[in-house]
């Protein structure tokens, strides 16, 4: 596994989404933050903020993973990933796991349930929908210390609504994507 990729992925995500903020506004919501790692700014801004993270901060469990002789036993000689099968040679490879968490705060907005709702989940599609376009962007990057992307699917989006009525809501989501990766093994 190795840090150099990771940086990599990350800041080719947020720089891509930094211009999509632009191209492709998230409806009805907010965006005012992009950041690799924790959130260090007051989260309570007008508006969203997105950090991107190695695993996912509340799942220790979402973490960089070897595809296995085993799972390459199980699947005979192609891989099952989200739209599709790959074939795996002998080469070794790695889902690489990362995380997209949003806050919102509506502590200070004034906005009730349905448009707190509406806004965040807004900005939640905006999120999906820009990981999937930043696909070739993510492919794009090439071998980094002999890793090389090769697929990128969203594994999984959730979303929580915390604090409470009148107008004091709070939403958390996160979307999970992961990194398929390919080392080729000396001959």
């Amino acid at each position: 596994m190795t840090d150099c990729l990771d940086e990599a992925l990350l800041t080719v995500l947020r720089d891509f989404l930094a211009d999509e903020v632009t191209a492709h506004p998230p409806g009805d919501g907010e965006v005012y933050l992009l950041k690799v790692g924790k959130l260090q700014d007051n989260p309570e801004q007008r508006g969203a903020s997105i950090t991107f993270h190695v695993g996912d901060p509340q799942d220790a469990a979402w973490k960089h993973e070897a595809i296995t002789e085993q799972a390459r036993a199980g699947g005979g000689s192609s891989h099952r990933i989200l739209g599709g099968y790959i074939e795996l040679d002998e080469s070794q490879f790695w889902w690489y796991r990362y995380s997209a968490v949003m806050t919102y705060f509506f502590t200070r907005s004034g906005d009730n349930r349905d448009q707190a709702r509406s806004h965040a989940l807004g900005v939640m599609k905006w999120l999906r929908n820009g990981i999937n376009r930043a696909k070739p962007e993510l492919l794009a990057i090439g071998t980094v210390e002999n890793d090389t992307p090769v697929e990128v699917n969203i594994a999984y989006a959730d979303t929580r609504e915390g604090g409470g009525p009148p107008n004091s809501f709070i939403w958390r989501g996160t979307v999970g994507f992961r990194v398929l990766t390919m080392v080729e093994t000396p001959t």
